[in-house]
């Protein structure tokens, strides 16, 4: 990618029905600045991930079920 091309940005976000974060997946800037943008977000902290299919995602809502 080029600098003049404009930047995907997602978010899958998770949450159970008491609002409480179970999961979410963006490549959203962060501070404190990672090595890198794609990261996942738990009730555990912030880890590195890649980028997840949609497919992925729900995958992982079936088996927290």
């Amino acid at each position: 990618m080029n600098s003049l091309e404009p930047r995907l940005k997602y978010a899958y976000h998770y949450q159970a029905q008491d609002n409480s974060l179970i999961f979410r997946y963006d490549n959203a800037a962060h501070k404190p600045i990672l090595s890198q943008d794609e990261h996942k977000h738990t009730s555990q902290g912030i880890e590195l991930s890649v980028a997840p299919t949609l497919r992925q995602v729900l995958d992982e809502i079936v088996d927290l079920l």
